[in-house]
């Protein structure tokens, strides 16, 4: 069980473990079959990494199961 930290709601990431499987090899099988590059990526001035907002968009739809069908993890 999580327990509380800044303010977060430990319910919510109890909720998510059992999904987390399935979203991992998701994201394993998307990782696996993509190339990343430079451009994907945004380096901020305090150092911080992020993803691109149309990777972010790609990642995020392996939630939606249409991804881990394409990848075989749903």
């Amino acid at each position: 069980m999580h327990s509380d930290r800044d303010g977060a709601s430990a319910f919510v990431f109890d909720m998510m473990e059992p999904e987390r499987p399935k979203v991992d090899q998701a994201v394993l099988g998307f990782l696996k079959s993509e190339a990343l590059h430079p451009a994907d990526f945004t380096i901020r001035e305090d150092g911080v990494v992020r993803l691109n907002p149309e990777l972010v968009r790609r990642v995020a739809g392996l939630a939606s199961g249409e991804q881990m069908k394409a990848h075989g993890t749903a």
